[in-house]
C-alpha cells in the first residue's frame, strides 16, 4: 500500500485519505475473517452496504 500511495499523482491530503480508507477496508476484512488477498465481489458489496447503512 505504501508504494502504491507514494506513486499516486495526488495531493498529500488525498493520499492520507486513501490510506485511511484502505486501512478501514483491511480492518473490516480482518473482522470478517476474509483473506485480504482474495475478497469476493459479494464481500465488496457487503462492505459497501455496511458503509451505506452507517451513513
Amino acid at each position: 500500500m505504501d508504494e502504491w500511495i507514494s506513486l499516486l499523482d495526488a495531493l498529500p491530503a488525498t493520499k492520507a485519505d486513501h490510506r485511511r480508507k484502505m486501512n478501514l477496508w483491511l480492518r473490516w476484512l480482518s473482522s470478517e475473517g476474509i483473506d485480504p488477498r482474495s475478497p469476493s465481489r459479494a464481500d465488496i458489496l457487503r462492505y459497501k452496504q455496511q458503509l451505506q447503512k452507517e451513513g
